[in-house]
C-alpha cells in the first residue's frame, strides 16, 4: 500500500511539470472538492467546513488565473487598453448613476446636489459590482473555452496554423481534459456566485440603505442652518437651494427624511 501511494505521487509530480498554473490549480481542486464535499454532507463540522471552503477557493483561484492570463495576454494590444479605458468609464457612469438613483429613492425627493452622497453610495456598491463583474467574465469565458476547445482539438493542420496565427494561443497539455475541468469549474463557480448573491441580498440592502442614510446625516447635513426646523423636533438639514431644505430625524430605528420649504429665521 505504501509503494502504491509512493508510485502515485510520483505520477502527480511528473503531471505537474507538464502543467501550467491554471491546470494545477484545477488539479488540487479535483482531487479535494469531491473529499470535501462528501465530509461536509454527511460530517458537518468546522474541518469539514474549511475543507469545503478550501476547495471552492481553489476553483475560484483557477478562474482567476485564466483571467489574469488572459488580462496579460490582451494588455499588449491597443485595442485592449482602450476597451479597458472605455469600460473604467463605463463603470463609472454606471456607478454614479445608478447611485444617484438610490440617494433619490432614499430621500423621496431630488437630490442633485448632493454630490458626496452620490460618490460615497457608489463606493458602498463596489461589492454589487464587483458581483456582476465576476457573472460578466465567466460567462465570457465559457464562450472562451469552447473557442479554445474547438481550436485545440481540429485535426486540419491549416486550421491549426491559421488559428494560431490570429488567435496565437499557447497550447496546453490535456486541452480535452483541461476543457471539461474549466466547464465544471466555471458552472460550479457562476451557481455558487448566484446562491451567495441571493442569500446575501437582503442585508445588503439593508446596510446600502442605512449607510447612504448614516452618511447623509453625519456629513451632509448640519446641525445649525439658516431655516427654522418643524417645531419640537430635533435633526439636522440638507441645503437644497435657497427655497428648500431636506430635514433628516434620527430615529431608533433609522433615519427619516423630510422635504420641507425654507422658512428663514431673519426676516
Amino acid at each position: 500500500m505504501r509503494y502504491q501511494l509512493q508510485k502515485w505521487w510520483e505520477i502527480q509530480q511528473k503531471l505537474c511539470l507538464k502543467l501550467n498554473r491554471s491546470q494545477k490549480i484545477y488539479l488540487i481542486a479535483l482531487y479535494t472538492l469531491p473529499i470535501s464535499t462528501l465530509l461536509w454532507l454527511f460530517q458537518s463540522n468546522n474541518d469539514s467546513i474549511w475543507a469545503f471552503s478550501f476547495s471552492i477557493g481553489a476553483l475560484f483561484l483557477g478562474v482567476l488565473s485564466d483571467v489574469a492570463y488572459l488580462f496579460n495576454y490582451l494588455k499588449k494590444y491597443k485595442l485592449a487598453k482602450k476597451l479597458t479605458i472605455y469600460g473604467y468609464a463605463f463603470i463609472s457612469f454606471f456607478l454614479l448613476s445608478f447611485s444617484y438613483q438610490i440617494v433619490n429613492h432614499l430621500a423621496e425627493f431630488d437630490v442633485g446636489l448632493l454630490t458626496n452622497t452620490v460618490i460615497f453610495t457608489s463606493f458602498v456598491l463596489l461589492p454589487l459590482l464587483i458581483f456582476l463583474v465576476i457573472i460578466v467574465l465567466l460567462t465570457i469565458g465559457l464562450l472562451l473555452a469552447e473557442i479554445y476547445f474547438f481550436i485545440s482539438l481540429t485535426s486540419t493542420k491549416r486550421f491549426k496554423r491559421t488559428s494560431n496565427t490570429l488567435f496565437k494561443i499557447k497550447s496546453e497539455r490535456y486541452p480535452k481534459h483541461t476543457f471539461f475541468g474549466r466547464i465544471v469549474a466555471y458552472s460550479l463557480i457562476i451557481l455558487i456566485t448566484f446562491m451567495l448573491g441571493a442569500f446575501a441580498k437582503k442585508p445588503y440592502e439593508k446596510l446600502l440603505s442605512k449607510s447612504v442614510a448614516w452618511y447623509m446625516y453625519q456629513f451632509e447635513a448640519v446641525k445649525y442652518s439658516r431655516c427654522q426646523f418643524p417645531e419640537g423636533k430635533e435633526g439636522k438639514a440638507i441645503s437644497l437651494d435657497n427655497n428648500e431644505i431636506l430635514f433628516i430625524e434620527k430615529k431608533s430605528d433609522g433615519y427619516r427624511f423630510q422635504p420641507m420649504k425654507c422658512v428663514e429665521k431673519l426676516k
